[in-house]
């Protein structure tokens, strides 16, 4: 059996949740959260900011890893917070439609194809004969965009 970190996820709501919510969940460590949802509706973040407020009180936490984007004013007021970022579905999946977009207005063929050394799929990029001759290499090169 293979052994890795785990990251919990500190979850809350109203102000009525953060005499408890923050139970169990470890002191001056790492701690996840997620603003999906958070953002776009002023109520949730009008409780998102209380709530993440609380929980830096409680229980102080060294790094959080937060899932989305988060607001400026977290950086600005816990300047010394370690805040590692990461992709919500959605926005890693607009970074990959934009960038087959880019390339497709640069003149590429975009494919999806499986990936022989995993399970994860990849683009492969194509470039067309028209563009191949304008950057002088052959037509139908291959180069993966990962």
């Amino acid at each position: 059996m293979e052994r890795g970190n785990v990251i919990p996820t500190a979850g809350f709501a109203g102000e009525e949740t953060w005499d408890w919510c923050f139970d169990g969940l470890p002191h001056n460590s790492t701690v996840a959260i997620t603003t999906n949802g958070v953002l776009s509706d002023p109520e949730a973040m009008r409780v998102f900011t209380g709530g993440f407020n609380a929980m830096i009180k409680t229980i102080n936490p060294y790094r959080v890893v937060i899932c989305g984007n988060y607001p400026s004013w977290i950086q600005e007021k816990y300047p010394d917070l370690k805040i590692t970022q990461i992709m919500t579905f959605a926005q890693m999946w607009k970074q990959r439609t934009d960038t087959v977009y880019a390339l497709a207005n640069d003149g590429y063929q975009v494919i999806f194809a499986q990936n022989d050394k995993s399970d994860d799929e990849t683009m492969q990029v194509v470039l067309n004969k028209k563009y191949a001759t304008r950057i002088g290499v052959g037509p139908n090169q291959k180069r993966n965009i990962t």
